[in-house]
Parts: structure tokens; C-alpha cells; sequence
């Protein structure tokens, strides 16, 4: 039940008080039950609950038009990060994403999605319009809230990922449609399906006649026309048990969200302020790196037994599901052994923990756009978006920073080998560019003169990349300065190795050519049919795929070692490497092409294509049609 009244403009505005923090006398709590308290108000009181604290990488930027009447004007936008900082100090980074259809009930648990299609109805579902807002706090707690944008406002439709969960059936209304000073709601309703939980809910809007303070004690710009929101939220369960009262007050901004928070969970004070223009720091690499491929390989090992991987989605209130999908972009690997992927819609980075059967996914993001390349540096997480940005992420999955590209990156951006934790990329319009880890500003940038084409590799002090021209150039990682250059052709695949002191590409007619990592020079050239799907390196070999042939060439001279039958993918170094083809992945001796170990996918593991990765100790192959597959090294 929703009811609406408005009574016109206050007589007198607002003043809102100073947020609780450790400074204003703010109550004193343990550890444990503090979280507990601010979770609740996270996770259930209206503001809380959506913004989750903001600031605006671009200020003041204005929404995208759709549903929610004159309250949509409040909300971030599709893309955006924000953040703030709670009573005690601690950042909370939120990243808003809008959607259209039942994508959005995708990413929710699987109680959660069936019980917002059972109450919408699949036609009213297909047109609806959402907001979700995704929180990752310092320690790397998550929490997501799932927001609805209709004819009558904005509304809170369901919260996950935290200590508790609820599905507000009516939805919560944070903001009528037509919400102003003096404006006056309530509303009524279940919070868990099933009648578990019960609402009740009573606001009351004003104007804030002075900017609020933020945790530095300095005014928050009110731009815009910002709205001040009374709120009282009860839930409780039918017949006693559990009983939680939030009462907030809450400052909204055009296109910032809610900007200032002071509130009490059961009397307790918490609250939040607006962080604008906070540079995070990265949370600490992990401690241990999972061991390489050249490591494990070193040992003798051969290709043990895998499998298929179930794919499972914990949620710390509504359970564990399985779930499914495919795959957009090549993959990528943490440090310490994670997967990194893209959803099947391309809009949501993923970082997934692999064991022996099953694969849970650690973490997802939302850098706007759709991701068209993803990869990994040192503790960092890069995702390359179609709105032409680099977006950073730390391993707790916190947006650190986002920095704009000339062009499309259709490569994943590679770490380079100094030690400094810096990134290079290649765009489309043929600019290499390094990129400072620590808060994505330029440190030089080349071009090519020609458009970018392929992957970039970094070996001996230098950035390997080729052009729609058919040239490959070298260019000094100090500075970017061009080294040398050679016109081998169209490559489709390129590596490098330092110790080898080679430069590996193949060709879109079929060539393979060795060159000089020091001068460029041509040492040598063969030629395999098929499609090229992959060259590497390993110890004094070139080992070169196509999808018909397999060749390993002496490093010095690409002179053939030995053949094997075709592939769709190609991983190793070092000693050994692995080969995936359409029905089984197979584990060689670079030097002589002995087999190390042979499994068959399954049956019906049908794919149009596959990408495989190194993960710590293991082959995982990836099949564009949602199958992933992993064999540990023995």
C-alpha cells in the first residue's frame, strides 16, 4: 500500500545537523556490532540503501531520460562511481548501472529474481527499467540493491550480497515521481517473500537551507536543487522475533544521489558523507601469487585429471545457485589465480575462484559500456569498454580509476616487466599508451602511424606492437621512443620473449617470421595453413597454432622440430605447453613434442570457438558457449 500526500512547501528550510562520526561525539561500538547496525541501514533505509554513498567522477552530470518522473534526476548515471565515507571513516565505492528488461533480475539470487518476475509478470518485467548500485566497502564487504524506475517514482525492489537480504513487495518508494519540499508518503508491504518479513515506511521531504558538512568539515555543494528526506522505516516479522527501526534524514543531489546521511538503527548513529573527488588506494596485492606455469612444468608434470566446472553464485543470506552463461572477451588471470571474464552481456567484469569441480564467482563490477577486452597487472583488474576507458579495479574489486582512450582497446592492456606495476595498451587508432598504475594518468603515449591490430607484448625493456600496415614496432618502455620496426605482415598472433631474445608473429596469409628482440632484424620465416590461433614462446622454441597445424620451430632459426594436428587455443611456456582442440586438450614437450598427457572434453562441450589461460597450476578452457574446463598439472 503507497499513499502520497503533498501539503506544499515548508514555511521554514531545513538546516541539516553534522553527520555522526568519531569527531562529533558519535557513540563509541565494538567492532562486530557496529557492522551489524550499519548493514541494516545499508541494506534497508532508503538512501543508504541506493547511493550507498556518492561523488560523482564527472560532477553534476546529468541523468539519462527515462521512468521515475521528476525524482530520476537524483540518481547517478549508467556508468558511474561514487564514493563516501562512513561515521568511522571507511570508504565505500558504489558503482550504478541502468538497465532495461530482465537483464538486471539476472544478477540477482535466484529467490530474488524468481520472486521480482512473479510480482512483475513477464511482460511488465521485459519493459521495466532498474537501477542497481553495487557497494564494496575497504575490507572488500559487498552489497547490491536493486532499485525500479517507473511512472511512479524510484523504488527499492530487493537488496543481496550481505548479511541480510529483503524483497520488498510493494516495492519501497524512496522518491515519488513527483516527490518536493513538503511532499509527505507512506507505504506498506512484505519484505521477504513469503510474508517472512513485513514494512512499514513513512517519509517526508524538505529544502536544505545550508549545505551539510562532509567527514572534513567542509560544506557539500548543494547544486542543482537538492532535496532533503525525513524517513522512518520499520521491518518486522509477523508475530515477533525480529524488529528493526531506521530513522534517517538524507540530502539529495541532481545526478549525485544522496550526498549526506545522518541516522539511527535502533538508536544507534550512523551515517555517511559524500567523498568527491577521492583518489582511492589500492588494497595490498595478494600476499602469494599463484605458482607459473614454468614453475610447475619445470618438475616434469603432466596433464592430470579435470573436468567441466559447475559454476556457483553464493549469496551470505538467500544461499548458493548455479548458474550459466557465455562468454564475450578473452579471458584473463589474477596474480593469484583467478579467472577474469565478462558476463554474456558484456556489461559486468567478473572475477572467478577455480577449484577441482567448481567455479565461484569472487566478485563482479560494472565499468559502463560493454567490455570488449579484459586483463590483469599486478594487483590490478582492467576492463576496456566500448565508451573508449580503461576502468581499474584493486582485488577487492574497488574502482580505482578510469582514463580515456583515443579509440577502442581491443587488447587486453599488458603489465609492463619494471617492476612499477604500470600498463600499456594498443587502441584502434594506433596510439601505444602506458598508463601509471597507481591513478591511470599518461605516462607516454606513441603512435603507430597506422591503426592498431592485435595484441601488444612487453620483453626486454620494450613494447612490441603491430598496425594495419603490416609493421611490427619496438618502443623503449622508458619513454616510448621507437626502436626499430619491420614490416612482416598482418599479424594475427605476436610474442616475445626476453631470454630468447625473439619476437614470434604470425601472419593473416600464413606466415610465421622470427625477429630480433634487439634490432628487428629478420632471422627467419616457414609457412602453416589454417587460421593462426596462437604463437608463444617456450625455453629455445617458437611453438605456433592454426586450426589445422601445429608447428614447433627452433628459436634461433625456425627451423621445424616437429608437427601435430591443429587447435583452438595455445598456452605455456618453459618446457611444455598445451594445445585445446574441438574434442580434447593435450599437454607437449616444447623441445621434442612428447606427450605429457591427453583429455577428452565432453561430448557435448560443443563450441564455435574456445580460449584457454593458465591458471596457477592448470589448463582452463573456456568455450564461447558457456562450458568452462579445468585440468590441474600434476
Amino acid at each position: 500500500m503507497l499513499t502520497l500526500v503533498t501539503t506544499g512547501a515548508p514555511e521554514s528550510a531545513r538546516v541539516p545537523e553534522e553527520p555522526p562520526s568519531p569527531r562529533s561525539g558519535a557513540p563509541a561500538l565494538g567492532a562486530g556490532r557496529a557492522r551489524a547496525l550499519t548493514v541494516v541501514a545499508w541494506l534497508v533505509t532508503p538512501t543508504l540503501a541506493l547511493a550507498l554513498g556518492v561523488a560523482l567522477e564527472a560532477a553534476d552530470r546529468e541523468p539519462a531520460e527515462g521512468l521515475g518522473g521528476a525524482s530520476a534526476r537524483y540518481l547517478p548515471a549508467e556508468g558511474d562511481r561514487t564514493t563516501a565515507l562512513d561515521a568511522d571513516g571507511r570508504s565505500i565505492v558504489t558503482e550504478h548501472a541502468r538497465s532495461t528488461g530482465i537483464e538486471a533480475l539476472l544478477t540477482a539470487p535466484t529467490l530474488v529474481a524468481s520472486s521480482l518476475l512473479g510480482a512483475l509478470g513477464e511482460e511488465d518485467a521485459m519493459r521495466a527499467q532498474w537501477w542497481r548500485a553495487e557497494r564494496v566497502e575497504e575490507d572488500g564487504a559487498r552489497s547490491t540493491s536493486l532499485h525500479r524506475l517507473s511512472p511512479d517514482g524510484v523504488a527499492l525492489a530487493a537488496v543481496w550480497g550481505g548479511e541480510l537480504g529483503f524483497v520488498f513487495e510493494p516495492h519501497l518508494p524512496l522518491l515519488p515521481a513527483g516527490v518536493r519540499p513538503g511532499s509527505a508518503w507512506s507505504a506498506s508491504g512484505t519484505a521477504l517473500p513469503g510474508e517472512a518479513l513485513a514494512y512499514a515506511a513513512e517519509f517526508s521531504a524538505w529544502s536544505p537551507a545550508e549545505p551539510p558538512l562532509d567527514a572534513a568539515g567542509d560544506p557539500i555543494p548543494l547544486t542543482g536543487g537538492c532535496l532533503g528526506v525525513d524517513a522512518r522505516l520499520r521491518i518486522s516479522q509477523p508475530g515477533g522475533g525480529f524488529e528493526r527501526q531506521i530513522d534517517e534524514s538524507t540530502v539529495w543531489c541532481p545526478g549525485r544521489g544522496a550526498v549526506w546521511s545522518s541516522a539511527t538503527v535502533d538508536g544507534v548513529a550512523v551515517g555517511f558523507t559524500e567523498q568527491r573527488q577521492a583518489r582511492l588506494v589500492a588494497a595490498r596485492a595478494p600476499s602469494a601469487a599463484a605458482p607459473s606455469w614454468r614453475d610447475v612444468v619445470e618438475q616434469d608434470a603432466r596433464l592430470g585429471v579435470g573436468g567441466q566446472l559447475e559454476r556457483i553464485v553464493q549469496d551470505p543470506f538467500f544461499g548458493a545457485a548455479a548458474t550459466d552463461g557465455q562468454y564475450s572477451v578473452r579471458p584473463a588471470v589474477t596474480a593469484d589465480g583467478r579467472l577474469v571474464v565478462a558476463n554474456d552481456r558484456g556489461d559486468d567484469l567478473e572475477v572467478w575462484s577455480l577449484a577441482a569441480t567448481t567455479a565461484e564467482l569472487d566478485l563482479s563490477a560494472h565499468p559502463g559500456g560493454t567490455i570488449v577486452a579484459v586483463g590483469s597487472a599486478g594487483g590490478l583488474v582492467l576492463a576496456a569498454t566500448s565508451l573508449r576507458r580503461i576502468v581499474a579495479y584493486d582485488p577487492l574489486g574497488r574502482r580505482l580509476w578510469s582514463t580515456p582512450t583515443d579509440e577502442l582497446v581491443l587488447a587486453a592492456p599488458v603489465a609492463v616487466d619494471d617492476g612499477s606495476g604500470d600498463v600499456v595498451a594498443l587502441t584502434r587508432a594506433g596510439s601505444v599508451v602506458r598508463i601509471a598504475a597507481a591513478d591511470g594518468g599518461e605516462v607516454w603515449r606513441t603512435s603507430l602511424g597506422g591503426d592498431g591490430r592485435g595484441e601488444l607484448a612487453v620483453a626486454g625493456g620494450q613494447v612490441l606492437a603491430s598496425d594495419e600496415r603490416g609493421r611490427v614496432s619496438a618502443l623503449r618502455l622508458a619513454d616510448g621512443a621507437l626502436q626499430w620496426r619491420s614490416e612482416p605482415g598482418l599479424v594475427d598472433a605476436l610474442a616475445a620473449d626476453a631470454e630468447a631474445g625473439v619476437v614470434a608473429v604470425a601472419t593473416d596469409d600464413g606466415a610465421v617470421v622470427l625477429l630480433g628482440l634487439e634490432r628487428g632484424e629478420e632471422r627467419g620465416g616457414t609457412r602453416m595453413p589454417g587460421i593462426a590461433t596462437g604463437i608463444v614462446v617456450a625455453g629455445d622454441a617458437v611453438v605456433a597454432l592454426t586450426d589445422e597445424r601445429l608447428l614447433v620451430l627452433d628459436a634461433d632459426d625456425l627451423a621445424v622440430r616437429w608437427s601435430g594436428e591443429g587447435g583452438a587455443a595455445l598456452l605455456g611456456e618453459g618446457e611444455a605447453v598445451a594445445v585445446v582442440g574441438a574434442a580434447d586438450v593435450v599437454l607437449r614437450s616444447s623441445a621434442d613434442g612428447a606427450e605429457r598427457g591427453r583429455r577428452e572434453l565432453p561430448a557435448e562441450a560443443l563450441a564455435e570457438s574456445r580460449a584457454a589461460v593458465a591458471v596457477g597450476a592448470a589448463v582452463v578452457a573456456l568455450d564461447t558457449d558457456g562450458g568452462l574446463h579445468r585440468w590441474e598439472l600434476e
